[in-house]
């Protein structure tokens, strides 16, 4: 039975994961991550004592191949070690997928409740104010980043982490600045500069330390084309999705077709740049209400777009602006039904509420083929889906594993560059993303057709099945729980 639509996004992801192994009759739906760690930085003796302790935790889901997943970073309860454990087996079958080579992991930087406006800087903060925020953000994350190398926690070849949610390029500089300053710790043989017992690092193998982290900043070993690859993968799988589906030149996919984003964050910014660029025409973006929604039939212009936005951090005055704001749900219900539809934004957006309004808009259209994209994690509700999925030819979803899956898979790509593939560059990349995205959307039809499923029914059971194949050599799981507490200088 479908959880209902309040329930969590753990509970909800872990629904469409039990759904694809029941599917695919594999055994792995209840699987435990075979390695949770949490760290503790107890900052009240330090000279910011007001930020108490800090947790970090990082779990990897099973130990065939390296893990690969994002830290966030953010207060205790928005940010926990139950939501990185639901996540982590979520880029354990996103992993499988892409046929990355690596399984699931995640993490999270938790400082206390109530303290996040120490770390980030808000409207109105003076200069001096944001810099104090950015150096403390910037302490605790190489604090984090240390006590996780030292301790054999990540690496090259153990767990690979990359940016998620508040935690960007820039964070991932701090992280890796972290990592060098334990090399630079043990060249001078001054360990306890760092706070750290010298038999952690003695073992530390330091080839290839950057490939220890993705999402890099260009200087930095980063891969050009990292920050839109999640956009330009869901353009791209759009693409497959509608070769797929409709007999037409491939290269024309998507000339014409009229499309609706929610979200204009980076996802949703580099997805309508790149559909766009494929022929799509953007005809609406939904935004929270500080933001504000565009409609334009004849399509938006992106450029103009972001040059206002980037002046004004608002929709308000631009051409096709809506004087009056309305949830998605009436967002949709206002307009005519697009050909695509793009949730890039958060997870559980399209809800039962929403499902019935495209059924209702499909029902007054004569279009043969609806595509609804998965932009960000889970925004699809598994009540929204059983609803959709009552027209499981006409109504195409692709599960964010897949549609947002470029960023991972192009993640991996920055690694293997800083392992030797020294020549791996945006346009290597972009074409195996491209390769690999056609792939899985040709094995993803063959198990509708034999299987009479649905595109998102049939794409989560292949997921389950490659996650399968990933696991066969696994021995028994373990779990093992790790505390440790460093004190902050």
């Amino acid at each position: 039975t479908p959880p209902e639509d309040s329930s969590s996004f753990h509970e909800q992801s872990t629904y469409f994961q039990n759904l694809g192994h029941a599917l695919a009759k594999t055994n792995l739906a209840q699987r435990e991550p075979y390695r949770i760690s949490s760290i503790k930085i107890d900052f009240s003796q330090s000279q910011d004592p007001e930020l108490g302790s800090v947790l970090v935790h990082r779990v990897v889901d099973h130990n065939t191949a390296p893990g690969k997943g994002g830290m966030r970073f953010g207060e205790e309860g928005e940010v926990a070690l139950s939501e990185a454990t639901g996540l982590a087996k979520l880029m354990t079958d996103k992993n499988a997928l892409w046929n990355t080579g690596m399984v699931g992991g995640k993490g999270v930087i938790a400082v206390p409740k109530g303290t996040l406006s120490l770390f980030e800087p808000e409207v109105g903060d003076s200069q001096t104010t944001i810099q104090q925020k950015r150096e403390r953000k910037k302490l605790v994350i190489r604090l984090a980043f240390q006590e996780m190398f030292a301790r054999g926690l990540i690496g090259p070849h153990i767990d690979v982490p990359a940016g998620d949610m508040r935690f960007g390029p820039t964070e991932v500089s701090h992280g890796l600045q972290g990592i060098r300053d334990i090399i630079t710790a043990n060249e001078s043989k001054n360990w306890e500069a760092l706070n750290l017992p010298a038999e952690d690092i003695r073992h530390i193998n330091f080839e290839n330390i950057e490939a220890t982290l993705t999402g890099k900043p260009t200087d930095e070993a980063g891969l050009e084309g990292r920050d839109e690859a999640t956009g330009f993968g869901v353009a791209q799988t759009t693409k497959a999705l509608v070769s797929a589906f409709e007999t037409v030149d491939p290269k024309q996919a998507l000339a014409g077709k009229k499309i609706i984003l929610q979200g204009y964050g980076n996802v949703g910014s580099w997805s309508a740049k790149h559909l766009q660029q494929l022929g799509a025409i953007i005809v609406g973006i939904a935004e929270r209400p500080s933001v504000g929604n565009l409609y334009n039939e004849k399509g938006i212009d992106l450029a103009k777009l972001d040059e206002h936005y980037a002046q004004h951090k608002t929709f308000a005055g631009f051409e096709g602006y809506q004087d009056t704001y309305s949830d998605l749900n009436t967002f949709l219900a206002q307009h005519d039904c697009p050909d695509i539809l793009v949730p890039a934004a958060k997870e559980g957006q399209i809800n039962e509420q929403v499902a019935k309004t495209l059924i209702n808009l499909l029902n007054d259209n004569s279009m043969k083929n609806f595509y609804l994209i998965e932009g960000a994690n889970g925004p699809v509700t598994p009540k929204a889906e059983s609803i959709l999925n009552q027209r499981p030819s006409t109504i195409h979803i692709a599960p964010g594993p897949y549609a947002n899956g470029g960023g991972v898979f192009v993640s991996c790509q920055e690694r293997l560059k800083n392992l030797g593939e020294h020549d791996l560059n945006r346009e290597t990349a972009f074409a195996r993303l491209i390769n690999q995205g056609q792939r899985i959307c040709s094995d993803s039809t063959d198990i509708m057709k034999v299987n009479n499923l649905s595109l998102f029914r049939a794409m989560w059971s292949l997921m389950a099945l490659n996650a399968q194949i990933s696991h066969k050599q696994d021995p028994v799981s373990s779990t093992q729980s790790e505390v440790t507490t460093q004190q902050a200088a």
